[in-house]
Protein backbone atom coordinates (compact mmCIF):
# COMPACT_ATOMS: atom_id res chain seq x y z
CA UNK A 1 0.00 0.00 0.00
CA UNK A 2 2.71 2.60 0.77
CA UNK A 3 4.31 1.87 -2.61
CA UNK A 4 1.05 2.63 -4.43
CA UNK A 5 0.61 5.84 -2.48
CA UNK A 6 4.16 6.90 -3.32
CA UNK A 7 3.60 6.06 -6.97
CA UNK A 8 0.39 8.09 -7.03
CA UNK A 9 2.09 11.07 -5.40
CA UNK A 10 5.00 10.87 -7.83
CA UNK A 11 2.63 10.80 -10.80
CA UNK A 12 0.69 13.74 -9.38
CA UNK A 13 3.83 15.79 -8.94
CA UNK A 14 4.95 14.92 -12.48
CA UNK A 15 1.66 16.26 -13.84
CA UNK A 16 1.98 19.33 -11.62
CA UNK A 17 5.54 19.93 -12.94
CA UNK A 18 4.37 19.77 -16.57
CA UNK A 19 1.54 22.16 -15.74
CA UNK A 20 4.00 24.61 -14.14
CA UNK A 21 6.24 24.42 -17.21
CA UNK A 22 3.30 25.25 -19.47
CA UNK A 23 3.41 28.87 -18.29
CA UNK A 24 6.81 29.28 -16.62
CA UNK A 25 10.14 29.18 -18.48
CA UNK A 26 12.36 26.27 -17.49
CA UNK A 27 15.16 28.67 -16.58
CA UNK A 28 12.90 30.18 -13.89
CA UNK A 29 11.26 26.96 -12.67
CA UNK A 30 14.17 24.52 -12.51
CA UNK A 31 16.16 26.24 -9.74
CA UNK A 32 13.26 25.54 -7.40
CA UNK A 33 13.97 21.82 -7.79
CA UNK A 34 16.84 22.54 -5.39
CA UNK A 35 14.23 23.21 -2.72
CA UNK A 36 13.61 19.46 -2.56
CA UNK A 37 17.10 19.02 -1.13
CA UNK A 38 16.26 21.54 1.58
CA UNK A 39 12.68 20.53 2.34
CA UNK A 40 13.16 16.76 2.42
CA UNK A 41 15.46 16.70 5.48
CA UNK A 42 13.32 19.29 7.25
CA UNK A 43 10.16 17.27 6.67
CA UNK A 44 12.02 14.15 7.80
CA UNK A 45 12.88 15.92 11.02
CA UNK A 46 9.35 17.16 11.59
CA UNK A 47 7.43 14.05 10.57
CA UNK A 48 9.80 11.23 11.53
CA UNK A 49 11.86 12.85 14.31
CA UNK A 50 15.10 12.49 12.34
CA UNK A 51 17.97 14.51 13.78
CA UNK A 52 18.53 17.97 12.32
CA UNK A 53 22.12 18.94 12.92
CA UNK A 54 23.82 22.29 12.63
CA UNK A 55 25.68 20.96 9.60
CA UNK A 56 22.36 20.13 7.93
CA UNK A 57 20.97 23.59 8.67
CA UNK A 58 24.10 25.23 7.25
CA UNK A 59 23.75 23.13 4.11
CA UNK A 60 20.13 24.18 3.74
CA UNK A 61 21.15 27.82 4.13
CA UNK A 62 23.74 27.35 1.37
CA UNK A 63 21.10 25.83 -0.89
CA UNK A 64 18.75 28.74 -0.22
CA UNK A 65 21.53 31.27 -0.85
CA UNK A 66 22.38 29.58 -4.14
CA UNK A 67 18.73 29.55 -5.13
CA UNK A 68 18.48 33.24 -4.34
CA UNK A 69 21.55 33.99 -6.48
CA UNK A 70 20.30 31.95 -9.43
CA UNK A 71 16.72 33.23 -9.32
CA UNK A 72 17.55 36.91 -8.78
Amino acid sequence: MPFLLALLLYAGFAVFWVWILSFTPLSRAYPFVALAFALTPLLGGLLFAEPISLRLLLGILLILAGLFLVAA
